[in-house]
């Protein structure tokens, strides 16, 4: 049993070091938008409780520190968290303010429970969220790819609409964000705005 025991405790550590060396972690969103902007890749936010969220911890170290997952996109990826603690000692290390901004994210993406990922293009535009966790990663690796996919579809709907003008481009520019969920829309304000001007009669 003690022998099992140590190498269960190695294999998660030697796990670690897959993810440590693979995928990027920063501590800001302005820090991953440029680290992923060098590497051409995207960023994850990913929004979880450290301390107490079994989930949030069974995503850290069996999905993310996975082989699998690392081979897949660990090079493409650049997390920065929003955590969520609940023991004292750490809320303390949080300022008001910070607190604050972390709440308030979690609105704006109508995120209801941890763990879950906001995944980003390099300009900082959202094109998915993942919410849980999934018992394999190759089931976590399939939702990136999807997730992916709507976001080569949301660009190619930008790329078309650049040659078109009126209803014509307001339809294109729709096709466009409902490519995406619809908590992720609401942060392209200006494309809204866009779509609004061109059809005022909203049809």
């Amino acid at each position: 049993m003690k022998l099992k025991t140590v190498a269960l405790i190695g294999g998660l550590f030697a796990a670690a070091g897959v993810m440590a060396a693979s995928m990027q972690v920063v501590g800001t969103l302005d820090e991953a938008l440029t680290a992923a902007r060098e590497k051409q890749g995207f960023v994850m936010m990913n929004f979880t409780g450290t301390d107490w969220c079994t989930a949030c911890q069974h995503l850290k170290e069996k999905i993310f520190a996975s082989k699998a997952y690392c081979d897949a996109y660990g090079d493409k990826i650049v997390m920065t968290t929003v955590d969520f603690p609940r023991l004292p000692e750490l809320r303390a290390k949080i300022s008001k303010e910070e607190a604050q901004r972390r709440e308030k994210l979690l609105i704006s993406y109508q995120i209801n429970g941890l763990p879950a990922v906001v995944l980003m293009d390099t300009a900082g535009f959202p094109f998915s969220i993942i919410n849980g966790t999934r018992p394999k990663p190759e089931a976590y690796i399939e939702l990136i790819d999807a997730a992916l996919k709507a976001k080569a579809a949301r660009d190619a709907a930008f790329e078309k609409a650049g040659s078109l003008t009126g209803m014509a481009r307001a339809k294109v520019l729709a096709e466009a964000l409902n490519a995406i969920p619809k908590p992720c829309r609401d942060k392209y304000p200006r494309i809204v705005k866009e779509i609004n001007f061109l059809d005022p009669e909203n049809t």
